[in-house]
């Protein structure tokens, strides 16, 4: 029998009371392995994917019931909540165009077909599993991860409900892991916010993010960089930009002026 420790995810209909399905675990959705390179390179026009789950360990809620031979077809908006091991949301995917089949009466095993609008990163996986066991309570911890994971990360702080601390006046970016765009985006997130904090998943999120920083007396935001040189070695990668080519570490400086945002490097 599940434990409220047991289930993971939770499919909730935005005006529902209760949850649709919770289930213990389930493969075919973290299956996204586009990097950040790749989102800025070559930024995915697709307008949606339709995704097949194999969702194991069900538990179906009362309020809604069918026969197992006759899926639910859900039109509309649905929530997949990531659960922690008390039970609560810590946060979730949006879906649409559900459908729900039951493997046989009473089954712990099933089939979800969902539409999404981005492929969810395969390194967010395991970032969830670590989170709703405990959110990350120091700065650094992504920096186990491997590099072409740690979009992952990136995407669990965007989208997570983890309380973060506020912004600071003064913010101190640790340079010493940034070894690629991502690390960049996973620090940048946790100088201003804190541990597991978001600050922008491209250069156009991240500028968004800058410009809404409190200002006294209209003056600049300040940025200490430590170890700049590590990412002036590894963000060396030039790219064509409307402007011409440029070094990625360049992209994140002009960002960071265009913002108002007075950068010291150490």
């Amino acid at each position: 029998m599940l434990t409220v420790a047991d289930v993971k995810y939770k499919l909730r209909a935005p005006d529902a009371v209760g949850s649709i399905l919770e289930f213990a675990d389930m493969d075919g959705f973290f299956v996204g392995n586009r990097s950040s390179y790749e989102n800025f390179e070559r930024p995915d026009e697709t307008p949606s994917y339709r995704l097949s789950l194999a969702v194991h360990g069900l538990k179906t809620s009362p309020e809604w019931e069918w026969h197992y031979d006759e899926p639910l077809n859900l039109p509309g908006d649905v929530n997949l909540e990531i659960l922690n091991e008390d039970g609560n949301s810590i946060g979730g995917y949006d879906l649409w165009n559900v459908k729900i089949a039951l493997a046989s009466p009473g089954a712990c095993a099933g089939n979800v077909q969902a539409t999404v609008s981005w492929l969810p990163h395969a390194g967010a996986r395991s970032v969830w599993e670590s989170w709703r066991v405990a959110p990350p309570a120091d700065t650094n911890q992504w920096w186990s991860i491997p590099i072409g994971r740690r979009e992952g990360w990136v995407e669990v702080a965007r989208i997570s409900r983890i309380s973060v601390r506020p912004v600071g006046r003064g913010i101190v970016l640790d340079g010493r892991g940034i070894v690629d765009l991502a690390s960049f985006f996973c620090a940048i997130g946790e100088a201003v916010h804190g541990p597991g904090g978001y600050f922008g998943s491209n250069f156009m999120a991240l500028f968004d993010c800058l410009r809404r920083l409190p200002r006294a007396d209209g003056s600049p935001v300040h940025l200490r960089w430590l170890d700049f040189a590590v990412a002036e070695r590894h963000l060396s990668r030039v790219v064509d930009t409307e402007t011409g080519p440029a070094r990625y570490i360049d992209i994140v400086l002009e960002t960071l002026s265009d913002a108002d945002v007075a950068v010291i490097l150490e």
